[in-house]
């Protein structure tokens, strides 16, 4: 029951209070939502606007909520109550190393909150994988990570983390990072 998205693709919701998606009656083999890369020149990215994604768990991998592999914004949004096995209980960033597209990899999240999300190694309330990260005036609040980073963990894969005007509070990690880890 996962809901795969491209470019060009926008999931629209009339409100995070009114629009809920709830990956607790899927597979727990995989995200709630995943973005895939390769994009061909000149698409937009792929938009999750105004909506709640709640309820995901992936036993198999990273993401509980969603996997972002291609060029994907996040807006008004909050991600909530996802675990993962591996890595981004709420939210995984990666950038393949096979990926053909420059802007795979690619997340921004704006106005969002990602909450009481957990991850079984790095990244409880969000991952990021050798891609870019950009967090404007969200909040990180109540994530929990068994390995590093339980806000937010950018991995040692080349990727970069911007955060502006964002509140990080109350995230655990078992090691490093309660709020963000880097590298």
């Amino acid at each position: 029951n996962t809901i795969f998205l491209e470019a060009d693709m926008r999931l629209q919701g009339s409100g995070a209070e009114n629009t809920i998606i709830d990956g607790f009656f899927g597979n727990d083999a995989d995200s709630v939502i995943v973005v895939s890369g390769a994009r061909e020149p000149g698409a937009s990215a792929t938009q999750i606007n105004n909506l709640t994604v709640t309820g995901g768990t992936n036993n198999a991998g990273s993401g509980g909520g969603i996997r972002n592999e291609g060029n994907l914004i996040i807006n008004n949004s909050v991600i909530l109550d996802h675990e993962a096995a591996t890595t981004g209980g709420g939210i995984a960033n990666i950038r393949l190393e096979e990926s053909s597209s420059p802007e795979d990899g690619t997340l921004v999240i704006n106005n969002s909150v990602i909450l009481e999300n957990q991850s079984g190694a790095d990244g409880g309330g969000i991952s990021n994988e050798g891609g870019s990260l950009t967090i404007n005036a969200s909040i990180i609040n109540g994530n929990v990570s068994e390995d590093d980073g339980g806000g937010v963990d950018n991995n040692d894969d080349g990727g970069t983390v911007t955060i502006r005007n964002s509140t990080i509070a109350n995230n655990t990690a078992d090691f490093d990072g309660g709020g963000v880890e880097n590298g």
